[in-house]
């Protein structure tokens, strides 16, 4: 059974000017992220890793597209636009970023059933072994 469908942030690694809000839902053996203008689908066999980054509400999604493997990062609760990266949350970094990682570590506690929910679907509608 696949989660309810929820709003979640899309963002991508060197793309941060494209990161917005979307609405999540799986759907069929795909990975469906929409907005009102476009929508990205992933089959779920394409999907080569996901997993959640440590002490946050943030799930990371490898994926083969075409020849070429992409990442994504999937955000439950909404990032500040100035703390978007790949890098590990907790790093040397301004205090703002300790703030952000300060904040989305908490929601992380917060919302790890929904987090959790979201890969155990996404890896069973994948086949992807954990």
């Amino acid at each position: 059974m696949s989660p309810e469908p929820v709003t979640a942030w899309l963002v991508r690694p060197r793309d941060r000017a494209n990161a917005g809000a979307v609405t999540l839902r799986l759907d069929g053996g795909v990975l469906i992220l929409s907005t009102p203008e476009e929508e990205l689908r992933v089959e779920a066999a394409a999907i080569v890793r996901v997993r959640r980054i440590p002490l946050s509400p943030v799930i990371s999604i490898v994926y083969r597209d075409g020849d070429t493997r992409s990442k994504m990062f999937i955000y439950f609760a909404r990032p500040s636009l100035n703390t978007w990266t790949e890098q590990r949350f907790g790093t040397r970094g301004s205090m703002e970023r300790a703030a952000e990682a300060a904040r989305l570590a908490q929601a992380g506690r917060e919302l790890k059933p929904v987090v959790e929910e979201w890969i155990r679907a996404i890896r069973d509608a994948g086949g992807i072994r954990p």
